[in-house]
Parts: C-alpha cells; sequence; structure tokens
C-alpha cells in the first residue's frame, strides 16, 4: 500500500465494518464457504515477522526482502545439505492486488494509477494506522497490497500467505508470519466465496464491497522474476515537496537484480536486460493489470489472474 497519491490516486480510507453491513443488520454476518467439505488445512511452518525486514507503507519491498531472505536460505542449506526454514517451501510468488488497468502501455507513468483494493484486516500494530473501531475488525480501502505466496515442499496442495500488515494469522502479538492461503482469503475477503473466490454481492455489503472488488486482479510474479526485475526509488511514497510521507526502510532503495539472482544463474551468464530502463520505479507496471496481449511481459511481470480463477490457478501450480 502506498502513503503518497497522485492527482488521479485515491487516498487510502478506512471503512468500518459497521457501515458496510448489511442494511438492518446490527452486527457482523459470518461468511459460510460454499461447496463441499475442504480437507483438513496444512500447518504453516514458524516463521516469526521479527526474523524479516518490515516497515509500514512499503508492502511491495517487505515482500522483496523476504523472497529474497528466503532464498538466499535455500541456496545455503542446499550446499550444507542441511533442511531448514527455505527447504520447506519449493515455489514463491509475489502477488500483487490491485484494479489499475491501462492498456497500452506505452502510456504508463511513474507513481501515476488509480486504483482501490477492500481488505479486511484486524487490529494492526498501531492502532492510529489501522482501523481498531473498538477492538472490533474492519475493512480498509488502500490503492493497493502486495503479499508473498509460499508453496510447500512436502505438501504440493498447501500454500501459505506472508502478509505483515494483517493479524489474521491468529497471534495476539502479530509475530507468525505465515497463513494458509484458505484461511488468508476467507478472512481477508470475507465478502467472498471462499471456495471459489468469487464475490458473495448479499453478505457484509450488499453492493459496495462486492462491486469495487469485481475489478482488483491479481498479479503473480515468480520470486526469482521478482527478485531479478522489480526497482523503486521510493518516490511515489514522496510528496510535492520531496518529504517522504511515511519513513523509508533503513537499508537503500532497490535498484536493480538482487545480488542473489546471480546464485541463479548459470555459470558465465550475463546479468539481464532491465524492464524499462528509463523507469526509476517500476511499481506502476505491476500495478498495471490490464490484459497483457504480449506474452513477453510475463518474463518481467508475471501473470494476470482474475479473481474467479485464483482457485484454479492454486490448483494448477500444486501439480
Amino acid at each position: 500500500m502506498s502513503a503518497a497519491a497522485t492527482a488521479e490516486q485515491p487516498k487510502p480510507t478506512e471503512v468500518p465494518v459497521a457501515t458496510v453491513a448489511t442494511e438492518g443488520a446490527a452486527t457482523e454476518t459470518p461468511v459460510e464457504a460454499k461447496g463441499p467439505a475442504r480437507k483438513k488445512l496444512a500447518v504453516p511452518p514458524v516463521m516469526p515477522k521479527a526474523d524479516f525486514n518490515y516497515t509500514y507503507c512499503y508492502c511491495e519491498e517487505n515482500v522483496y526482502k523476504l523472497l529474497e531472505k528466503l532464498t538466499l536460505m535455500q541456496i545455503l542449506e542446499k550446499a550444507k545439505g542441511v533442511p531448514g526454514l527455505g527447504s520447506k517451501f519449493d515455489k514463491m510468488y509475489a502477488m500483487f492486488l490491485s484494479s489499475f488497468t491501462l492498456a497500452d502501455r506505452t502510456h504508463e507513468k511513474q507513481n501515476e494509477w488509480a486504483s482501490v483494493v477492500p481488505l479486511r484486516i484486524s487490529a494492526g500494530d498501531r492502532s492510529d494506522l489501522m482501523c481498531t473501531m473498538g477492538g472490533k475488525d474492519c475493512f480498509v480501502t488502500w490503492d493497493y497490497h502486495a503479499v508473498a505466496l509460499l508453496r510447500s515442499s512436502s505438501d504440493k496442495s498447501a500454500w501459505f500467505v506472508a502478509d505483515f500488515d494483517t493479524r489474521h494469522q491468529g497471534r495476539p502479538d502479530n509475530s507468525c508470519l505465515l497463513i494458509t492461503a484458505e484461511e488468508y482469503f476467507g478472512r481477508t475477503f470475507s465478502f467472498l466465496d471462499v471456495m471459489n473466490f468469487r464475490p458473495i454481492p448479499t453478505r457484509m455489503n450488499p453492493k459496495k464491497l462486492a462491486s469495487t472488488f469485481q475489478s482488483v486482479r491479481a498479479r503473480l510474479v515468480p520470486s526469482e522474476t521478482f527478485l531479478t526485475y522489480f526497482r523503486t526509488d521510493r518516490s511515489h511514497m514522496k510528496d510535492k515537496k520531496g518529504n517522504f510521507e511515511s519513513a523509508p526502510p533503513a537499508y537503500p532503495a532497490i535498484d536493480g537484480p538482487s545480488a542473489i539472482t546471480t546464485k541463479l544463474r548459470p555459470a558465465g551468464a550475463e546479468a539481464p536486460a532491465p524492464y524499462k530502463p528509463q523507469f526509476k520505479n517500476l511499481l506502476t507496471c505491476y500495478l498495471n493489470v490490464s490484459e497483457q496481449k504480449d506474452e513477453s511481459l510475463a518474463q518481467y511481470l508475471g501473470e494476470i489472474v482474475e479473481i474467479p480463477n485464483l482457485g484454479q490457478w492454486f490448483a494448477d501450480q500444486s501439480q
């Protein structure tokens, strides 16, 4: 999510549950999943939040650094022949949620997008930033969000989500990062049918949330691709005077491929050419979820999946 907003970009707003409940209902209505009975959910590996870089309002960098660290773990564990946390995952993705579309990508401009993504979160680490409403959960609308998707190496059908900005993991101190994909999507998008990821227009808010979410799509970027091509100078987080609207991470801005990717390329292979070298910040390109008619874009930006098709995407990736 971003704290800064261009003229075309809506500022993040918070929508209490009380304002989005079904008309005439005094309390929040729980969502019942439709479809066949679910299998027993996998238990996420222990992954303490404190072990990874986190900076509020820089979700894309939080995901980048998490994937970078897990990739390094995998490399070291393989070299030593001693499995650890990294070895527990065999597929990793960065997932962007956005509703911004611009069909002609030649017209993309740095730090310009218009997007609204409704999310359900629990009370966060800072009550002034996360809506608490007297301790109750609430919905927020952010311009975008980014999380990490991790597939279990021991159970190909088990996927986990790492989201630094939610408390749906169930720990009071928000100490554990991972949650199963079923639980994450079911709780974060509780206005959806969690069995097939389709909007439920008759629950929580009969029109507003479901219709707003209709335009949201997911961009799924393989970890190695993300670590190779993602760049940001953090300019989208600055106001017109050049001041950061939210304090940036302590480490340098991400410019060019992660050093980790050199260990993933074949010996002697040259570093790949950057995507849109004229851009110092590629965030707009990742948030643009219009149809990718040019198939070559996938090698830089991953793929775009309609929300109703996410369930099938997980099934396909679990083969």
